[in-house]
Parts: C-alpha cells; sequence; structure tokens
C-alpha cells in the first residue's frame, strides 16, 4: 500500500493507493487515483531493480483500487472503484502484454477496495465499501471464477473492507476492515464460503498482515479518540486517547 498524497497546486490530481509487487521479475504495479469525473487513472509499472518507470496502463476509469497478482497465469486483477449504474467491474491484465483483455461485473459489491487469491481453484476474492464510507458495515466479500468471470458468492463481511487474505492451509480467507473487526470465512468448496465469526481488533484498524510462515496475523490500530459514557448531568462525556499500537493474533486450527 502507498499512503496518498496531496497533488500540488496545479498539477493533475493523481495519487498512489493500493499496489501489487512481482517479487520474481522485480516489477512494482501502482494504481493511481485520479478523482471522480475523471477516467485518466492507472496502472503505473516500477521495475525495483533498476529503479525507474517502465509502463503505464490506461484503466479508463478513476478509482483502480483492490488489485492481486496471479504470477503464474499473468494476470493482474484490479477492481474499479468506480461506480457505473450502481456495479463495479474487475479489469483483467496481462501483465505479459500490458494490457487490459477482460472485464467483469461485480454483481452484489459495489466499491471495491482489496482483492485476495486462491490461485489454485481459480478464484478471486473481492472486498468492497458499501455506503461510500470507511465505517459503514456491513461490508461485501465477493467470490468471482477467475475462468469464467461470473460471481460465484457474495456475503456480508467487515465495513471499510482493507485487507483480504487466503490460507490455503486450512481453507480459511482473513478480510479486514476498518470498522474494527477480522472476519474469518472457511472455503467449504471453490464456490461455497461460510463465516466462521468476528474476531475484535480495533477503531480505524483497517491494515493488517497475514503471516504464513509464523501462523500470525498483525492488525496495525492507528491512534484514535475514544468517547466514554456521560459522567455529568449535562449527559457530556469524557474522551481518552487510545495510542497506536499493534496487534498479534495466533491461527486457532
Amino acid at each position: 500500500m502507498w499512503r496518498r498524497s496531496r497533488s500540488r497546486k496545479g498539477a493533475a490530481h493523481r495519487d498512489p493507493d493500493n499496489a501489487a509487487y512481482d517479487f520474481v521479475k522485480g516489477l512494482y504495479y501502482v494504481g493511481i487515483v485520479t478523482g471522480q469525473g475523471n477516467k485518466d487513472g492507472t496502472i503505473e509499472i516500477v521495475d525495483t531493480k533498476a529503479a525507474k518507470l517502465v509502463g503505464s496502463i490506461k484503466m479508463d476509469g478513476n478509482d483502480p483500487a483492490g488489485m492481486i497478482l496471479d504470477r503464474a497465469a499473468n494476470r493482474l486483477y484490479v477492481g474499479m472503484g468506480d461506480v457505473v449504474n450502481g456495479e463495479s467491474v474487475v479489469k483483467v491484465i496481462d501483465t505479459n502484454k500490458r494490457a487490459v483483455i477482460a472485464e467483469w461485473p461485480i454483481t452484489g459489491g459495489p466499491q471495491p477496495h482489496t482483492a485476495g487469491l486462491d490461485a489454485a481453484h481459480h478464484r478471486l476474492f473481492m472486498g468492497s465499501r458499501l455506503g461510500g464510507g470507511h465505517v459503514v458495515d456491513p461490508g461485501r466479500f465477493v467470490v468471482i471464477n477467475t475462468d469464467t468471470g461470473k460471481v460465484a458468492q457474495a456475503l456480508d463481511a467487515a465495513g471499510g473492507a482493507d485487507e483480504i487474505f487466503y490460507n490455503a492451509a486450512n481453507s480459511r480467507v482473513y478480510f479486514s476492515g476498518s470498522s474494527g473487526t477480522l472476519v474469518v470465512f472457511h472455503e467449504d468448496d471453490p464456490d461455497h464460503f461460510r463465516q466462521l465469526g468476528k474476531v475484535p481488533t480495533g477503531a480505524i484498524a483497517k491494515s493488517g498482515m497475514w503471516i504464513p510462515e509464523q501462523k500470525r496475523y498483525y492488525s496495525a490500530v492507528p491512534k484514535h479518540l475514544v468517547q466514554l459514557m456521560p459522567t455529568t448531568q449535562y449527559g457530556v462525556g469524557d474522551w481518552v486517547t487510545e495510542e497506536s499500537h499493534l496487534m498479534v493474533f495466533e491461527e486457532v486450527p
């Protein structure tokens, strides 16, 4: 992920947001967001070994959001946050041709913001924010068949979708959002998922990381204010500051 930066006065509004890295080829794919009303969003390709920009793919939209790389298939899947007629799409990029080769509607889960992948079973996961906000609950977990481009299932998930990780060892999906929960799904088969439960994280704790070698999930909780129950006759509550911290979760069989 990249942190968004403000554009300089007079310059085009082009903010880096989500990204995907091909560690074999050393290529870094960065989604450039250009704001509502535009259609000039791009995927910029950076060669990290040569430290230079080596390509740019036009996306015909303003919000290339959630993205995931399938190295074996030479595909980059990009969820477009633009909503047209109540629907968003996944754009499929051939990383050899460096061009968009297909578009799939994300039925049941507009406004995608994060992506995951079960490459062995050819299933793409899109995490969608509903209502246009970080804390609108619930969000949506959308499963797409990458052979057909069709949505296999769409389930409620954490609001403010921000991360999706697939754990192939136990067929689980970890879905985090800024509404303060990590939702765990189980893959019964490639077309059928069910929610196992919700793990409380912290306010606005949208960013996280699953480390399979450690069997741990790390959740980053930013500094934030917490309002306490009112303690005066005027109904005015007190506020306390909770400092930023890292939460560590162990996998449960």
